[in-house]
C-alpha cells in the first residue's frame, strides 16, 4: 500500500466519479446509503447509551456502504446483506475504532470547558445556548479550539474503515496511515470541503427561492437534493480513498507449469528430425512444423541435420538401414 499525493483538481473529481459511479445503480447505492444513515439514527435515539453506540458501530456500517461501492464500481453480484457487511471482518478492531472516536470528541469537548465555563459543551451535548455568552471573547475561543482539535482527529478517523477493513491494518497504525493521506494531500481536501461548502450554500438558497415562489416546489427540492446528494457523498468517500490507495486485490495462486509428458517430448523430437508427428502422414504438414521449431528455437538447419540423422536412421526399416550385416563373410586378405 502506497500514500499517493493527487492533484489538486481532484476534489472536483471525487465529487464527479461519485455522482458517476451513483448513477451506475441509483437504487442499490441509495439503499446503502440511507440504511446506514437510519440505522445510525435508530440507535441515537436510544436513551443514556444511543450516543455512543451509533459512534461505536458507526465504522462497520460506513464499511457495509463502502463494499457496496466497491461491489458497484467493480461490476460485482449486488447483495443486500452488503450493508452489515462490515461487521463480518476484523469487527472487533472497527469497534475499537469507534470508541476511540467517540472518546475522542468527548475529550475535544471537554477541553473547552477550561475557556468559557462549559458554554459550548452545554450548547453541544443539550442544545441550549445563553444568548450572552455569543458575545463573549471566551465562547468565539472555545469554537476555535474545538475546530483546531476536531481536524486532526477527523484527519485520523477519515480513512479508519477502509485502512481496518480492507487493508488489515491495526487501529494505532491505521490512524497514523489516515492522518498521513490527508496531510499530503490537505489541498486537495480543502478544494473537496470548499465545493461541498459552496454546494450546500447554493442548494439551501435555491431551496428558499422554491419556497417563496411555491412552498410545496421547495419541500420536492428538498427531497431531490437528499436523494441525489447523499448517496454521492458517500459515493465520494469510497472514490477518494480509491485515488489515494488504491483497492487491495486479493493474490493470484501461481500454479507451477507442468512437466511435458513423454509422448509430447518424442512428438517434438520427431518434428526436428523431420518425420511427421502423429496423425500427420504428409510430408508438407512436417516440413512446415520443423521449420517453426527452427525458427522459434534459432537453430540452424546444418547442426539439426546433423543431430537428426539417428532419429532417421531409426525410423527406417530395417532393410534400409546402413548397418553392416552381421555374421557376413570376411575377405581373404591378400
Amino acid at each position: 500500500m502506497k500514500i499517493r499525493r493527487v492533484p489538486l483538481q481532484h476534489g472536483w473529481y471525487w465529487l464527479i466519479e461519485g455522482f458517476a459511479l451513483w448513477v451506475r445503480n441509483p437504487a442499490f447505492l441509495s439503499y446503502l446509503t440511507f440504511g446506514c444513515i437510519l440505522t445510525m439514527l435508530a440507535m441515537a435515539l436510544l436513551p443514556t447509551a444511543g450516543e455512543a453506540l451509533c459512534t461505536l458501530l458507526m465504522p462497520c456500517l460506513t464499511l457495509g456502504v463502502y463494499n457496496g461501492c466497491r461491489a458497484v464500481d467493480r461490476r460485482r453480484k449486488l447483495t443486500p446483506g452488503l450493508l452489515f457487511s462490515g461487521f463480518r471482518r476484523r469487527s472487533f478492531n472497527l469497534l475499537i475504532a469507534g470508541g476511540g472516536f467517540f472518546a475522542a470528541m468527548k475529550g475535544v469537548s471537554l477541553a473547552t470547558t477550561l475557556i468559557d465555563g462549559g458554554a459550548l459543551w452545554q450548547f453541544l451535548e443539550y442544545g441550549e445556548l445563553d444568548e450572552t455568552a455569543l458575545d463573549k471573547p471566551a465562547f468565539r475561543q472555545a469554537a476555535l479550539t474545538l475546530a483546531a482539535l476536531l481536524v486532526p482527529a477527523l484527519m485520523a478517523y477519515w480513512f479508519i474503515p477502509q485502512l481496518v477493513g480492507w487493508w488489515r491494518l491495526s487501529v494505532p497504525k491505521a490512524l497514523f496511515v489516515s492522518f498521513m493521506a490527508c496531510a499530503r494531500n490537505w489541498l486537495t481536501f480543502a478544494t473537496y470541503l470548499c465545493i461541498i461548502l459552496f454546494g450546500l450554500v447554493l442548494v439551501v438558497f435555491v431551496i428558499g427561492l422554491f419556497d417563496f415562489i411555491l412552498p410545496g416546489l421547495g419541500a420536492l427540492m428538498r427531497a431531490a437534493f437528499l436523494l441525489l446528494g447523499l448517496p454521492t457523498l458517500f459515493a465520494s468517500f469510497y472514490i477518494s480513498s480509491r485515488d489515494i490507495f488504491g483497492l487491495p486485490y486479493s493474490k493470484k495462486r501461481r500454479h507451477k507449469e507442468p512437466a511435458k509428458s513423454m509422448p509430447a517430448e518424442a512428438a517434438r523430437q520427431k518434428v526436428m528430425a523431420g518425420l511427421p508427428p502423429p496423425g500427420k502422414l504428409g510430408g508438407r504438414s512436417a516440413e512446415a512444423a520443423k521449420q517453426r521449431v527452427m525458427a522459434r528455437e534459432g537453430t540452424r538447419k546444418a547442426p539439426l541435420e546433423e543431430a537428426a540423422k539417428p532419429l532417421r536412421e531409426a525410423a527406417k526399416p530395417r532393410a534400409m538401414r546402413k548397418e553392416p550385416v552381421k555374421n557376413a563373410p570376411l575377405k581373404p586378405e591378400k
